[in-house]
């Protein structure tokens, strides 16, 4: 996968403590807008994998993968206030 999100983009930026700010009131704008459905929190968790693999190994890797997953499960509940079984079976996979 070429394409990164720009949250995958800045992970390190994130990790070292300098991100300021809502990720989920800019994500509720942009879900007013045009809903974000399950399959784009897959979409965003897959190649948040991806880009985790390109960039870490070890521990570090594995825990931001499932801070990932985390992040994606909350958010997508807190929009659209259900729970998704694709996202679900994916995050289940991943942290088994």
């Amino acid at each position: 996968m070429t394409k990164r999100s720009p949250m995958a983009r800045s992970y390190p930026v994130r990790v070292a403590g300098l991100y300021r700010g809502s990720a989920l009131h800019a994500h509720r704008h942009v879900h007013q807008r045009t809903p974000l459905s399950s399959s784009h929190f897959v979409r965003w968790l897959t190649v948040w994998n991806c880009t985790v693999d390109e960039m870490f190994q070890g521990p570090v890797a594995e825990h931001a993968k499932v801070q990932g997953a985390r992040i994606a499960w909350a958010m997508h509940r807190r929009l659209t206030g259900t729970d998704a079984a694709e996202l679900d079976a994916l995050i289940t996979r991943q942290t088994g």
